[in-house]
């Protein structure tokens, strides 16, 4: 029915329906959108307070871990350890006995060796420590020679440097090595509160639960690190995570109901315990989730690894916007959450000034619709008249440009493309003339007629320098037949064709040789007749086979086209050069069945063109069968 109308009333009628359209649906769409503006407001800041977050607790942990790696790299450290998980005494420095009456002394010199030489003390190689001790005469011998290494000390010294709560060393059995925790004494047992701190720290860099301790929460970094006799022993960092709650307990940007959750997978099975205190249930300790479960996913993304943001379910089945990030170093996940309801309040306040606005613009864009219908249709009217002319295939002088909006950028284009048209005629029309060098540039590279008519007009040229090569070469090789029918003699006969080719293909120097197989153990190519600088020269050249340039294409049956001529190359390679150095050399053998029975040599000073050379290769055939 629509098909009846004329494109006046169309605009107009499709204008009032989506006029309509808009006034149902306008509340609908006001308070999806504003949801969805405020929603996405929302996760961005709750993303950004996330990494954030996250970068400040890698930053922490990177912190820890560096100087984890260094006390477990420690060449020193490592040699004056020893594993005795039977001993009593077994957090005893085995060489205190040398510290007697001179400890303080050895210390401050031992401490200045390590911290000021840093790496070159640490790599040296001649480490007291590294040697193999044969008994224990021998090592108090050895060491009363060099400064000892106080364990203690250094262990305190770092932990000073570096502000740790304590840095533990312990057997793989759980006996307490070396300890700068007054209350975890050498020979005591570790308490490992985590229950799996030493197994996982063995193999890999590993972080415990965190544990109270004196109201004060902990975690345990450790490590493995080789001792004297290559045993293992775990090297622990006790982390007081004051510093990690003072950040993750901020809640500037969360709102009434925000909060951040840190979370570590527990390594003992696939249960999920939180790190931090909750916001919105401050008196639970911890919180445990289990992985695979449906409730709070985002945390479970967030321990496995992932990152992103969403809408789901919290510990307290409440809708939340959250965010997750994982932190590689510590392998735990972080959260950022705010309940939905909080951050939908906005919203509520914006519908009904959507609402309003909504009917406002119904009346006045129902009252815009037939003004606007009537302005389009006058400068289409003038295009259409335009269009009509081109489909008939006339080429307006000029399109009128009815208004400067699209309809007006439309006639723009519909002027340049008569334009186009125009010039593609006018070059289609020259090429039909032969003149092939007049220049036409097409609309574009996608410009299907004007690229046609470039490679047309280019197989045309390339199709009339075929034939005028190929021309070029037939009267050639008329002419030199005129030539084999005049004479029989071999040397006149090759001079008068010596000399014919060298003012054909404009060589300055030419040679005929002729090969010479009575002896078949001693054959060669023997100059016949020569040519150079328009007269007859009197040379004689003899090239074995593979000898210089003639004799290389001759064995090889091959032309040899040579632009690059050495400085040094004289008449022992060519026959025909002598004390002059041209810049192309030309060697064509004349064969047939496979047999080479002479060869054409030419020079000249400027390089031979493909037409030429293929003269010359077409000329050898027609010679080799005289």
């Amino acid at each position: 029915m629509l098909k009846k109308f004329k494109i006046g009333s169309k605009i107009t009628s499709v204008m009032i329906m989506v006029v309509i359209i808009t006034a149902t649906v306008v509340s609908f769409l006001s308070y999806h959108f504003s949801r969805q503006s405020v929603e996405q407001k929302y996760t961005q800041s709750l993303d950004i307070l996330a990494k954030s977050k996250a970068d400040h607790i890698q930053s922490y942990f990177d912190h820890n871990l560096s100087v984890l790696n260094y006390l477990r790299n420690h060449t020193q450290l490592k040699s004056s350890i020893s594993v005795d998980e039977t001993s009593t005494s077994a957090g005893a420095d085995p060489f205190s006995m040398l510290m007697d009456g001179g400890g303080e002394e050895t210390l401050e010199e031992d401490t200045t060796d390590i911290f000021s030489l840093g790496e070159e003390a640490i790599d040296d190689g001649d480490d007291l420590f590294s040697m193999d001790l044969a008994d224990a005469e021998e090592e108090v011998s050895s060491l009363e020679e060099v400064n000892s290494f106080d364990v203690g000390a250094f262990l305190n010294e770092t932990k000073s440097s570096y502000q740790l709560e304590n840095i533990l060393i312990v057997t793989a059995g759980g006996r307490i090595m070396h300890s700068t925790d007054p209350d975890k004494q050498a020979g005591s047992s570790f308490d490992d509160q985590d229950g799996h701190t030493l197994k996982n720290a063995v193999h890999n860099i590993y972080h415990s639960n965190v544990f109270s301790q004196e109201g004060e929460n902990y975690i345990y970094s450790g490590g493995s690190i080789t001792a004297s006799e290559g045993d293992i022993a775990i090297l622990l960092l006790q982390i007081n995570m004051a510093k990690v709650y003072d950040f993750i307990q901020d809640t500037t940007g969360l709102g009434k109901t925000g909060e951040c959750v840190l979370v570590r997978l527990d390594s003992g099975d696939s249960r999920i315990n939180t790190v931090n205190r909750l916001r919105n249930d401050p008196h639970a300790s911890i919180k445990i989730f289990q992985l695979g479960d449906k409730a709070f996913l985002p945390v479970q993304k967030a321990v496995i690894g992932q990152s992103g943001t969403g809408i789901g379910i919290d510990y307290r089945d409440k809708e939340v916007l959250a965010a997750w990030t994982y932190i590689p170093n510590s392998k735990w996940g972080l959260v950022t959450k705010i309940d939905t309801d909080e951050i939908l309040q906005e919203s509520g306040a914006l519908v009904n000034k959507f609402i309003i606005s909504g009917l406002v613009i119904v009346l006045l864009v129902s009252f815009l619709a037939l003004a606007f219908s009537n302005y389009l249709i006058r400068p289409m009217k003038s295009l259409y008249a335009s269009l009509q002319l081109i489909g008939q295939g006339i080429l307006p002088e000029r399109v009128d440009k009815a208004s400067n909006d699209e309809i007006g950028d439309m006639a723009d284009k519909v002027g340049e493309l008569v334009q186009s048209l125009k010039n593609t005629a006018d070059f289609a029309q020259k090429i039909g003339e032969g003149k092939f060098d007049t220049e036409f540039q097409p609309i574009s590279e996608n410009d299907t007629l004007g690229t046609s008519l470039l490679t047309m007009r280019d197989n045309l040229i390339e199709n009339e320098r075929r034939d005028t090569e190929r021309n070029w070469i037939v009267r050639g090789l008329a002419e030199i037949g005129d030539i084999l029918r005049a004479y029989d003699n071999l040397e006149t006969l090759g001079d008068e064709v010596v000399q014919f080719i060298v003012g054909k293909i404009n060589a300055i120097q030419g040679a005929f040789y002729v090969v010479d197989d009575e002896n078949e153990n001693d054959a060669f190519v023997e100059m016949k007749a020569s040519f150079a600088y328009n007269r007859k020269k009197y040379l004689k050249a003899k090239f074995k086979f593979a000898e210089g340039l003639v004799g290389q294409s001759a064995i090889e049956q091959a032309t040899v086209l040579r632009t690059e001529i050495p400085e040094d190359y004289v008449s022992i390679t060519s026959g025909i050069l002598g004390d002059q150095r041209p810049s192309c050399i030309l060697v064509v053998p004349l064969i047939t069945d496979e047999k080479v029975f002479g060869v054409l040599e030419f020079a000249g000073f400027n390089k031979f063109s493909s037409m030429q050379v293929k003269y010359v290769e077409e000329l050898s055939v027609i010679l080799a069968r005289t």
